[in-house]
C-alpha cells in the first residue's frame, strides 16, 4: 500500500461532510390530555417553520401513562410491573417500574414506585391511563401473585407523547 493509496481512501469532500451533517435526529416529549388530538402533520409543519424549512420526518411515535404508587410495604419491582402489565393489558415489555427513592433503587424491593407504560396506541391511552389508576385492579393483580399490600396512586396519570 503507498501513501497514495492511502490517502485515496482516508479522502472526504465537501458534499459528503454537508450530507451528513444535514441529518440529525431528536426526540421530543409533549404532556398532553388528549393523545388523540395529536396531529403528525401539523408537528412536522410547526418544526419546519421554525427550523427555516428544514424538511422533517417522524419515525416513530410512542404514548405513555406515567403515574406512581406506595404500596405499603416492601415489594419487588418486577412484581410491580408484572401487576400494572395484567391490569392494563399493556405487554410487559412495555411498563417501567422504578423505585421512587434512590436508595431504593440500589435495593431489590421498595414500597413507592414510578411507572411508566408505554403503547403504539393513542386510542388506548385513557383506558390505561384509567385501569393503572384503579388500585383495587393492582392489589388483586398482585394478590394473584401471592403479594398483599394496600395501593395508593400518589401521582395522577399524565399522558405523553413521545
Amino acid at each position: 500500500t503507498t501513501a497514495e493509496d492511502v490517502k485515496v481512501a482516508t479522502s472526504t469532500t465537501a458534499e459528503d461532510v454537508k450530507a451528513s451533517t444535514n441529518k440529525v435526529s431528536f426526540g421530543a416529549s409533549l404532556t398532553m390530555e388528549d393523545v388523540t388530538s395529536f396531529d403528525q402533520d401539523a408537528y412536522l409543519a410547526a418544526l419546519a417553520e421554525s427550523m427555516d424549512k428544514a424538511e422533517f420526518t417522524i419515525t416513530e411515535v410512542k404514548y405513555q401513562v406515567k403515574l406512581s404508587y406506595d404500596f405499603g410495604s416492601s415489594i419487588d419491582s418486577s412484581k410491580v410491573a408484572e401487576a400494572i402489565a395484567n391490569v392494563t393489558g399493556v405487554d410487559p415489555a412495555g411498563i417501567t417500574a422504578s423505585a421512587a427513592r434512590r436508595l431504593s433503587r440500589l435495593l431489590a424491593a421498595s414500597s413507592k414506585f414510578d411507572v411508566v407504560i408505554t403503547t403504539d396506541t393513542a386510542t388506548a391511552v385513557d383506558g390505561i391511563a384509567e385501569k393503572a389508576s384503579d388500585t383495587s385492579l393492582v392489589d388483586g393483580a398482585l394478590s394473584s401473585q401471592g403479594v398483599t399490600v394496600s395501593t395508593a396512586v400518589t401521582a395522577q396519570a399524565k399522558r405523553w407523547c413521545l
